[in-house]
């Protein structure tokens, strides 16, 4: 099943995606609102509170944007260490899992792991995200792909079309 995606995300603050299935159209889109502590749902032009569990799941979720720019490791509170490889980096943030952040020869992000709460709350998960492509805008340069794995299984596939940073 293909869908297209709208998402905003300010890292650690808040997040929405608005998605739809490619063959409906954004006339059919369901939201997804994370506002610090807070999430909902949309759909059908009526919002309801997100479960707890799957709020902790989108929350975790949603952390590893601020990860990837590196530049959240100088946040109150957020450190970072050398990985067991030197192709590694693990970071640590409040508002984030612990993450090993894994990168390319090149020192592109390639990669990266960490555990979440499982999105019915039943478990801890590992996920691994692989990185891949790039697209710049505004100086920064973005993955044009993402992938996740939850329990080595495939979660989650996203390609970019188009990419904007916003001050």
């Amino acid at each position: 099943m293909e869908i297209d995606m709208v998402t905003h995300v300010e890292p650690f603050v808040r997040a929405r995606s608005d998605s739809w299935l490619t063959s409906e159209g954004p006339t059919h889109k369901r939201s997804l609102i994370v506002e610090g502590e807070q999430g909902w749902i949309e759909r059908n032009g009526q919002r309801k509170p997100m479960p707890a569990a799957m709020l902790a799941h989108e929350r975790a979720q949603y952390a590893i944007y601020g990860l990837m720019r590196l530049v959240s490791l100088q946040d109150k509170d957020a450190s970072w260490a050398p990985g067991f490889l030197p192709d590694r980096l693990i970071a640590r943030h409040p508002l984030a899992p612990e993450t090993i952040l894994g990168f390319d020869t090149d020192a592109r992000l390639a990669w990266a792991t960490n555990r979440i709460p499982a999105v019915n709350g039943s478990a801890i998960v590992d996920q691994r995200f692989e990185f891949s492509g790039e697209m710049e805008n505004g100086g920064v340069r973005w993955p044009q792909r993402l992938t996740i794995a939850e329990g080595g299984e495939p979660y989650f596939d996203l390609r970019l079309k188009s990419f904007a940073v916003q001050s």
